[in-house]
């Protein structure tokens, strides 16, 4: 079962820029008591996922491009040492600055 955590935060950049955004799952999971094994974000269309980087308790990734006024969602998805899986999402607006 995917546990979908409702947060989506919201971050904004702009089409030229190359930003990074985390993820932190400390708080949901308990670092103390489990950790991250496998993760991954999934980028929507016309924004550039560059790379990613991952933790025992959080997750980074990095985006490029989009197009100004675009809104784009940002899933990570994570799967725990002890078998947890669940999902996060960001919203990033794209502006012109």
């Amino acid at each position: 079962m995917v546990r979908k955590i409702p947060d989506a935060a919201i971050f904004t950049k702009d089409p030229d820029e190359v930003l990074d955004f985390r993820v932190s799952w400390a708080s949901v999971m308990g670092a103390d008591v489990d950790t991250i094994a496998t993760g991954s974000f999934t980028a929507e269309a016309g924004i550039t996922k560059d790379s990613e980087v991952m933790t025992t308790t959080y997750m980074d990734v990095w985006l490029s491009g989009g197009t100004d006024a675009g809104d784009y969602e940002i899933l990570n998805d994570i799967e725990t040492a002890s078998g947890r899986t669940w999902q996060r999402s960001i919203l990033i607006k794209v502006i012109e600055k």
